[in-house]
């Protein structure tokens, strides 16, 4: 294990294994781990549907019981501190600024490393002020803070910067199909949550001046979400019912998009989108936002290997979008170097930088 053999028992903390990036990666980063022989514990907080398998020998715990408001947070940190020493725990991994707190409250006096992983842009919250101070005390407590992106790491004052460190997020290639490289669907895809930060009234923009050019390209979104509702209403005030449809999250999503035309995503902020890098992975041609923090312009090369667009500019997005439609040999250019982000992140190598974390 190279330094890290008395740190045998491993638990990350997250909301769930349900559809999302943070839970995508839990899945992943524990399955691999696993396989290198350590052993793993989940410990997901509500009791949200699982949507991601995980490897067998995995345990995933669940709290006793559930709450809500004040008592919700204190039922949260009773039950990562009870898991801990009920398990003989040795290094936390928590998810989220949110459970990146609670596991270093419930970690007090025990003997646990505690390693926190921000999974989004940290400047999100700097309105909250009181949660903003709480975050910054109680991340001056923990061992290690993961971020995705160099943005969110140097986001931080510097005595948490010293202990931070940037890993990005792992693709696994074994359960993503081989990249397509034939005529493409006349489609465009996005699969993401249906979240107001993924903005995607701003792709139904870009998509409905695109349409009166290529009347022949229809636009499917993918993802469950609260925004779900709206995001329908909004495509029948454009009066697009006919060419954009919204479909639920499902298992499946790479083969259904796998042929399609391109990707695009036009969130308004981002940790490190896993829907960009699956649909990199998968030879996607990706066209998505410019957005804090910097997760986007980490992979992408604009031109080389995606498109990147300024945040919220839905003429920029159209534009880019009718460059790949009347450019398809550099769309396929683009499709063959995204290809390459499968071995850059792929998931042995990532794990491999998570365990020096762990062992340090």
């Amino acid at each position: 294990m190279e330094g890290a053999e008395w740190m045998k028992k491993i638990m990350f903390v997250c909301l769930a294994l349900s559809n999302g990036g943070a839970e995508r990666v839990v899945s992943i980063l524990s399955d691999t781990l696993v396989k290198k022989g350590y052993t793993v514990y989940v410990l997901v907080l509500t009791d949200r549907e699982q949507v991601y398998e995980v490897h067998p020998q995995i345990q995933i715990l669940k709290p006793d019981k559930y709450a809500h408001g004040i008592k919700e947070k204190m039922l949260r940190i009773q039950t990562v501190r009870n898991a801990i020493k009920i398990h003989g725990i040795d290094t936390v991994i928590a998810f989220s600024h949110y459970n990146t707190m609670y596991s270093v409250v419930a970690g007090a006096g025990l003997n646990v490393r505690i390693i926190g992983s921000e999974r989004n842009d940290p400047a999100q919250i700097k309105d909250r002020r009181v949660l903003h101070w709480m975050r910054r005390q109680l991340y001056r407590k923990m061992d290690c803070l993961v971020c995705q992106t160099e943005d969110a790491k140097n986001y931080f004052p510097a005595d948490i910067r010293k202990k931070s460190v940037v890993i990005m997020n792992p693709l696994n290639p074994e359960k993503l199909p081989q990249p397509y490289t034939g005529v493409r669907d006349k489609k465009i895809v996005c699969f993401a949550r249906l979240e107001k930060q993924k903005n995607i009234p701003m792709a139904l923009d870009a998509f409905a001046k695109l349409h009166k050019e290529f009347s022949d390209y229809s636009f499917e979104i993918y993802g469950d979400g609260q925004e779900r509702d709206s995001i329908v209403e909004y495509i029948q005030s454009l009066q697009l019912d006919d060419c954009v449809s919204v479909y639920p999250f499902v298992d499946n999503i790479h083969e259904k998009v796998l042929k399609a035309s391109m990707f695009v995503l036009s969130s308004d902020y981002e940790g490190l989108s896993n829907s960009m890098l699956e649909a990199m992975a998968i030879g996607l041609p990706s066209v998505v936002t410019d957005c804090p923090c910097g997760g986007a312009r980490m992979v992408i090369r604009d031109g080389v290997n995606g498109m990147l667009v300024p945040v919220g500019d839905a003429n920029a997005m159209y534009l880019k979008m009718r460059e790949l439609i009347n450019h398809p040999q550099m769309a396929a250019s683009i499709s063959k170097e995204a290809v390459s982000i499968r071995e850059t992140l792929n998931a042995q190598k990532i794990t491999e930088e998570w365990i020096r974390v762990i062992g340090e």
